[in-house]
């Protein structure tokens, strides 16, 4: 018995995932961007805010150091 592969259903679905990624991927950066001004509006010290946003960083750099 030989199985029909539905190339339509399968292109629909990778073309609806990566709109999805693309709309997770815009909400993530627009969020990260405005981080430091939600902390300024908190009344946070400069130092605070570097500390929150390195610390932000931290994952990223250490994936790029073990890589």
């Amino acid at each position: 018995m030989e199985r029909k592969i539905a190339t339509g259903s399968a292109m629909a679905f990778i073309v609806l995932m990566g709109i999805l990624s693309l709309f997770s991927d815009m909400t993530h950066e627009g969020a990260r961007s405005i981080f430091g001004a939600y902390l300024s509006l908190a009344r946070a010290s400069a130092a605070a805010i570097g500390f929150v946003s390195g610390f932000d960083e931290l994952p990223t750099s250490y994936e790029g150091i073990k890589a």
